[in-house]
């Protein structure tokens, strides 16, 4: 029954993007939130409470080795006008950690029946402020929410573990269901409205995804951001980004237009990047400029 309004964020001007994996762990006044966990934890129970206006809601990192985040449940919150993320839960490990000893690790996560609206106005330096983001929990349930026009991608979910990272995660299993993702990728482009990464197995079922945004801005085009016949946008309904042993079914996406000149063309209700071992059944697809699209296996 808490409501958290008003926070502001700490910019470091001089921060360089590529010292970002040696600084996140020393400067964490950089990365604020109204609800932080910026270690280990265990049972944490956040319900019932609304957040607006806001730095980012609820932020939880494993950052250093042998930290341990467990039992996390986020429910039946509302989110509104953020700078960064609605909600994020994250392992410690930063891309280019091949070690699996180098941060701490993420297990039981559970975000349920929260509504999130105009998330992520303002970017951190480095990243993505995605409405809901989870990196590489064991297990995972999303379910229930609403996301409507989120800046980036609306649910984000790494799966297992980061590229080229050393580690075995032979449990990890990935529930994102009956969710509804609207109008979101408002600023940027090259993801979905619900995007899985890297391992599963991943059952994502029962969600709608609407209007998936990705408006490519070109300045020498007054009419339309392309002259590629459907590249006015890049964004995707469902993406597969690296992903494997992800199962899609039941899921319905829909676009405003799917006239490939148009600034309104919806890219693709489908797109996998480098993915294999996936399956797609009992989906539907409506308005879209491709149902899917895919680079090579």
């Amino acid at each position: 029954g808490l409501t958290f309004r008003f926070a502001n964020v700490s910019w470091d001007l001089t921060e360089l993007p590529w010292l970002y994996a040696q600084k996140f762990r020393l400067k964490k006044h950089v990365y604020p939130a109204a609800i932080r966990v910026w270690g280990a934890a265990d049972d944490i129970t956040v319900a019932n409470c609304r957040f607006e206006h806001i730095n980012s809601g609820v932020l939880m990192k494993a950052v250093n080795p042998g930290d341990r985040i467990d039992h996390i449940v986020v429910r039946d919150c509302e989110f509104r006008e953020t700078d960064h993320h609605g909600i994020s839960i994250e392992e410690g490990l930063l891309w280019g950690d091949t070690l699996p000893d180098r941060a701490g690790h993420l297990f039981d996560v559970k975000i349920l029946r929260n509504y999130l609206r105009e998330t992520g106005h303002r970017s951190p330096r480095v990243g993505a402020t995605n409405a809901i983001n989870v990196q590489n929990a064991e297990t995972l349930e999303i379910a229930g929410n609403v996301v409507e026009r989120a800046w980036h991608a609306g649910i984000n979910v790494h799966g297992a573990k980061i590229s080229g990272n050393v580690r075995d995660c032979p449990l990890t299993r990935i529930l994102i269901y009956q969710n509804k993702v609207t109008d979101s990728i408002r600023t940027g482009d090259d993801c979905g409205n619900i995007e899985t990464w890297q391992g599963g197995s991943a059952y994502v079922f029962n969600n709608v995804s609407g209007n998936p945004g990705g408006y490519r801005y070109d300045h020498w085009m007054s009419d339309r951001t392309s002259g590629t016949p459907g590249g006015a946008r890049f964004g995707m309904a469902y993406y597969l980004d690296g992903a494997f042993k992800n199962y899609y079914f039941n899921n319905i996406g829909w676009g405003r237009s799917s006239d490939i000149m148009s600034r309104h063309g919806a890219t693709a209700m489908f797109q996998e990047i480098i993915s294999y071992q996936n399956m797609f059944f009992n989906n539907t697809a409506y308005n879209f400029v491709k149902g899917s699209r895919r680079q090579a296996p």
